[in-house]
């Protein structure tokens, strides 16, 4: 009995930890295009996206959101931003052309000021 309850609390502690390793990290990010009428000069389109991550059975999850919607840096050990619907997600900038994007998505963006603002 005491060999069932082992290698039960094994099989599910570990499953647990490596969904909070795991979870953060964007498979894919999408940049949702709208058309839209030509913004003025002064006016900033918000931009959307799209990250692809995976849950605790391996299934794709979409997750919708703004980038005015972004906090940085997340109290997630494992995440570089949090959307402020509560949900942590970790990008690796390395294959991101785009600097913005980088500057506000990666942990490579953020500077000593963001970590002594939280």
């Amino acid at each position: 009995m005491a060999l069932v309850g082992t290698v039960g609390f094994a099989t599910i502690s570990s499953t647990t930890m490596l969904h909070f390793v795991t979870s953060p990290y964007v498979i894919r990010l999408f940049e949702v295009l709208k058309p839209s009428p030509v913004p003025s000069s002064s006016e900033k389109r918000d931009r959307e996206f799209i990250a692809v991550t995976c849950g605790i059975y391996g299934q794709h999850q979409e997750n919708r959101f703004l980038l005015s919607q972004t906090e940085r840096p997340s109290p997630h050990p494992f995440g570089s931003f949090r959307v402020k619907k509560g949900r942590h997600f970790y990008v690796y900038g390395g294959g991101l052309k785009d600097s913005e994007l980088q500057a506000t998505l990666t942990r490579e963006g953020i500077t000593q000021t963001d970590v002594e603002k939280k």
